[in-house]
């Protein structure tokens, strides 16, 4: 989520694929944080995209990888 100049915030929301294997997002905008969640969280609702919120919004990005890649990236506690 982020601040915009005109003091509103805004996010991002994965909603697909197109034809070409692009990936589609839609922005959100809300005056507050708790605005922009609610908004963020109702249209993956509607677009069945119902990922876990609380990892989503943990600020970690994920991006794809091969399974060596993964393999190689094991984090410990």
């Amino acid at each position: 989520m982020k601040k915009r100049a005109d003091g509103r915030y805004q996010q991002s929301v994965y909603i697909g694929t197109d034809n070409n294997g692009k990936q589609k997002y839609r922005v959100v905008y809300g005056n507050t944080k708790k605005e922009v969640e609610e908004k963020s969280n109702s249209l993956k609702i509607k677009l069945g995209n119902t990922s876990n919120p609380t990892f989503r919004n943990s600020g970690i990005r994920i991006r794809r990888a091969t399974t060596s890649t993964l393999n190689r990236c094991i984090i410990f506690r």
